[in-house]
């Protein structure tokens, strides 16, 4: 093999296209809604290779924290079948570790408020 035949390979290969733009490989992030909208629509569906890496162990310490969260605050248990519970955990998983939650002051006042307006403004 001598050298002309290694640059040709090399010059052969720079030529070659990619099947899909840099803009094509970006996708965009589903919202928390978007998935539950799906998560609804397909009713039960297989589950995904992600999901089926967890230990049982974690999720289930993650299942005891949700329940200690509902006991401990007396919050009905039927609040876990509302949309909101489902957008709310979803929100909180794409944003993953480190998430810092609001405060009471801002789940008392402005966050209150936003919420009030959004429902108000659906109601119309």
């Amino acid at each position: 093999m001598g050298q002309g035949d290694s640059g040709e390979s090399v010059r052969r290969a720079s030529k070659r296209k990619t099947p899909f733009s840099l803009e094509e490989a970006v996708v965009a992030p589903r919202t928390p809604e978007e998935i539950v909208d799906e998560r609804h629509s397909k009713g039960l569906s297989q589950q995904t290779i992600e999901n089926s890496l967890k230990t049982k162990e974690a999720i289930e310490k993650v299942n005891m924290y949700v329940a200690n969260f509902f006991y401990e605050n007396v919050i009905p248990f039927n609040a876990a079948n509302s949309r909101s519970y489902e957008l709310m955990v979803e929100g909180i998983a794409q944003i993953g570790s480190g998430y810092k939650p609001p405060t009471y002051h801002e789940l008392r006042v402005p966050l209150l408020k936003k919420a009030k307006e959004q429902t108000c403004n659906s109601c119309l």
